[in-house]
């Protein structure tokens, strides 16, 4: 990859997530799901930036982890959620 294709590239990788975020927040889901559709859309197939296999096994078990982390960590508004009862 040349230089203007690899920033191009990060470029692309850093802007869309807030942009499809802030989309899918508005819709009234949360913002991580928005990530997780942006990094299927763009993938490693899209960019072409890293091989799939071998060591990126690894990167993809800890963005798993951290992902679950951040599901769990969610404040949620019990009452809300379940609507008000009299």
């Amino acid at each position: 990859m040349t230089d203007i294709q690899i920033f191009f590239a990060v470029g692309i990788t850093l802007v869309a997530p807030l942009l499809l975020g802030e989309l899918v927040e508005r819709a009234g889901e949360p913002v991580i799901l928005g990530e997780i559709l942006t990094g299927v859309a763009l993938g490693a197939y899209v960019l072409e930036i890293v091989d799939p296999e071998g060591s990126f096994t690894l990167l993809a078990a800890i963005g798993s982890v951290l992902l679950l982390f951040d599901a769990g960590y969610e404040e949620i508004d019990v009452p809300a959620t379940l609507g008000r009862r009299s």
